[in-house]
């Protein structure tokens, strides 16, 4: 998270306050802007509240993205067991990548040698 001074709008940096911390015994987290100086202390309220929220959501076609010549890769698995939609070629190259919303299923992407084709092994079911 980053917070921005109020005087002069440049990035400010966490620091320990030791004079505050002589003074009344307390830890207290304070930001300072190293262009003009200015110390801000932040309270629960403003540390609760984001200056600003991404929230990134792909489509199936979007992670689904190949390199190019990814055929030719020699580290890549190879099977001659699938047959290709497009093609009927019967090489391939797989490997393991996440299908769905929640990242946490894993399915054998192939990728057809004869005309880089892409499709999924949920696909073939």
């Amino acid at each position: 998270m980053f917070y921005f001074c109020s005087e002069c709008k440049n990035m400010l940096y966490p620091v320990e306050d030791h004079a505050l911390r002589r003074q009344t015994g307390q830890r207290k987290l304070t930001f300072v802007c190293r262009t003009c100086g200015n110390k801000e202390v932040m309270t629960q309220e403003t540390l609760a509240k984001p200056v600003y929220k991404n929230i990134v959501t792909h489509t199936e076609k979007e992670k689904m993205v190949t390199m190019m010549n990814v055929t030719m890769d020699p580290t890549l698995s190879r099977t001659y067991n699938v047959r290709c939609t497009k093609c009927d070629a019967h090489e391939a190259v797989y490997f393991q990548c996440p299908s769905g919303r929640s990242d946490s299923a894993l399915v054998l992407q192939y990728v057809c040698v004869a005309c880089e084709h892409t499709w999924l092994s949920s696909d073939q079911e």
